[in-house]
């Protein structure tokens, strides 16, 4: 889809109203299996030739992690059509495959992104506080009804949102189409449950006496039925849970074999916790700590160079508390390491990676292969900046029948840096176009 834009700017109202009704269908049978998405975008959505739209590419949290010298395109790319939650480090929901959906279509219709910014933390800017326009004659084009769609996905508050594929179904088919689809999992549950209530009633008439009487036989009817759908709900809602958060059971798994190589005692259940005494579950509630991860734009998360996971994460990681060395990689950003305290009992660590580099805007003229510290970036022009670290570099730019040009720089945490260089009249000029983090 993302090539098919490139080509025709947008796509004719029927054609973004057909994307809109395969778009939500994918996502739709996505959820229903307990999967979130979390990166809908035109370059993850295939078109056959028969015209029915396809949603692919389900490797957010297993991107291979890329050279530290790199551009910023896998930031850029995602961050666009992220919902403002993600945009704050939260984790994502169904919701928030629903948000980028919304943009995607309104992308399609005008031609734009809406949130779109060559500065990624601009990018997250309007994401979180920008309203899109819907008084552009592209998007007027569309039908009421899609056009209310669109605006009812790109809510920012999550519990405004539509609040299911199944619902934006029902909304652009108004009957039959959506409403075929979204209750076959319930009429499959209504089955289940039917078989399970007559199962649990026969084996309690079967324990019971033959000669109790009808009035009897009604109450236990009534029993198994309480034992089929008991009031409690606790235990169905864990199970619910449990299906979604099976892409964490690694990272939970991880942490928890941290946490109980080190002294302290870690217990993750209640039947663990009973097993303690008093004073020792008071030792190990001071030396750990249950710690939330707010990363922009996301990272693997890695604790004393052992890995804990990918954010956003649904629950919180039980860790050592006390002074640790946590590091963050992101594909398209050098690793960040910080070494701070986590406060026992609960902490939480906030990051912006990007505000942890440094960043090089370049240009040159006629043309020229651009050469970081002796690694190979490529040729310009680079449609992106670089992201490296800060410190002391070296950039070289040659050219085949040009002489090469050369100059070291120091880049600081938060620098912006252009460089220019005129392989013609043999210089290299690299100037700070935005005072780092922290500099008067």
């Amino acid at each position: 889809l993302a090539e098919r834009l490139r080509a025709v700017k947008r796509l004719a109202p029927d054609e973004t109203r057909r994307l809109a009704e395969h778009l939500f269908a994918g996502l739709h049978a996505l959820h229903e299996a307990g999967i979130v998405h979390r990166d809908i975008k035109p370059g993850n959505i295939l078109r056959r030739a028969d015209g029915l739209y396809k949603i692919t590419d389900f490797s957010l949290a297993a991107l291979r992690d890329e050279p530290k010298l790199t551009h910023h395109r896998a930031i850029i790319g995602t961050p666009a059509y992220m919902s403002p939650e993600q945009a704050a480090g939260r984790s994502p929901d169904e919701t928030s495959d629903l948000f980028a959906a919304g943009v995607e279509l309104y992308e399609s219709a005008t031609g734009a992104n809406p949130f779109a910014s060559d500065d990624l933390l601009e990018t997250l800017r309007r994401v979180r506080q920008i309203e899109p326009p819907f008084d552009a004659a592209e998007i007027g084009a569309l039908s009421a009804e899609l056009r209310a769609l669109i605006r009812d996905c790109l809510r920012k508050e999550r519990r405004q949102r539509l609040p299911s594929a199944a619902e934006a179904l029902t909304r652009l088919r108004h009957v039959g189409g959506a409403a075929q689809i979204a209750p076959r999992r319930a009429v499959r549950v209504w089955i289940l449950s039917a078989v399970i209530v007559a199962f649990a009633a026969a084996l309690l008439l079967l324990q019971k006496p033959f000669s109790k009487s009808p009035a009897t036989d009604g109450s236990a009817i009534r029993e198994a039925k309480t034992a089929a759908f008991p009031a409690d709900t606790s235990s169905v809602s864990e199970t619910s849970q449990s299906s979604l958060d099976t892409t964490t059971e690694s990272d939970d798994r991880a942490a928890m074999e941290l946490a109980s190589s080190s002294p302290i005692a870690t217990p993750t259940t209640p039947s663990a916790a009973q097993s303690l005494s008093t004073d020792q579950a008071a030792s190990a509630a001071r030396e750990s700590t249950d710690v939330c991860f707010e990363i922009l734009p996301w990272a693997h998360v890695y604790l004393n160079g052992r890995r804990l996971g990918t954010t956003p994460m649904r629950r919180p990681l039980r860790l050592p508390a006390g002074e640790q060395t946590l590091s963050f990689r992101h594909p398209a950003l050098p690793e960040i390491t910080v070494t701070r305290p986590l406060r026992a009992g609960s902490d939480t660590v906030r990051i912006n990676l990007a505000e942890h580099a440094a960043m090089m805007n370049i240009e040159i003229v006629p043309w020229g292969d651009i050469l970081l510290d002796g690694e190979t970036l490529g040729s310009s022009p680079l449609a992106h900046p670089l992201f490296f670290r800060p410190g002391t570099h070296s950039l070289r730019v040659t050219h085949p029948t040009l002489p090469a040009v050369e100059q070291t720089f120091e880049a600081l945490q938060g620098d912006t840096l252009a460089a220019s260089a005129d392989l013609d009249r043999g210089f290299l000029l690299i100037r700070r176009t935005k005072q780092p983090i922290g500099a008067p």
